[in-house]
């Protein structure tokens, strides 16, 4: 049976990966001032985490992955201390889960997620609007960024292709680009492109 969206595909045991992530995402809420579950609306997943640093050039808001259905922005927060090295401040988004909501609600519940982040003032600089797999493609709904892991499965690769070119066609001032990381996977690809950041803080 051909599975084209069936991540566990690119590694050799998603369990351990997924393991990983969370041993390091706990350690990262130990060691790291934070404010947790902080409400950018109504609802209980309508929040989000805030990691700060005093001295940042800039916002970096991560939303999570998990196909619409599972996962939490918890699950992620291990990509916050190379940000923070990088002068970043770093927000991991929550949302609402399919199927409680639909597609549409969810992609308006990231608009007013970006449009409460807009009205604090302690989020100046530059927003740079990130995510994850599901995630990617409600950034993607918000901004015009795609970026992709050469061992990504070739269906998701082809996507964010078509994805960037129709963007250039059909939007030819916007600052679209779109890169392959060499050597990376549905899921390391999230390592090796936040460690890529620091250009954008102009180090």
């Amino acid at each position: 049976m051909r599975r084209p969206y069936d991540n566990s595909r690119t590694v050799a045991d998603e369990a351990a990966v997924l393991a990983d992530f969370g041993r390091r995402s706990r350690q990262a809420y130990r060691n790291l001032p934070h404010r947790r579950d902080v409400p950018y609306a109504d609802g209980p997943r309508s929040t989000l985490d805030v990691f700060e640093r005093p001295d940042a050039v800039g916002t970096v808001v991560f939303i999570h992955g998990g196909y619409w259905q599972w996962c939490d922005k918890a699950d992620f927060a291990f990509i916050v201390p190379p940000l923070l090295e990088q002068r970043f401040r770093c927000v991991l988004l929550e949302y609402d889960l399919a199927p409680h909501s639909g597609l549409a609600e969810i992609v308006r519940q990231v608009g007013r997620a970006l449009d409460f982040l807009r009205r604090q003032s302690w989020a100046g600089g530059p927003l740079i609007l990130t995510g994850h797999s599901a995630g990617a493609h409600l950034a993607a709904c918000h901004m015009a960024h795609p970026a992709v892991g050469a061992l990504e499965l070739p269906e998701l690769r082809s996507q964010s292709a078509r994805f960037a070119r129709h963007l250039r066609r059909t939007s030819p001032h916007a600052p679209v680009s779109s890169r392959v990381l060499p050597g990376c996977n549905h899921y390391d690809i999230l390592d090796a492109y936040y460690a890529s950041l620091p250009r954008l803080g102009g180090r």
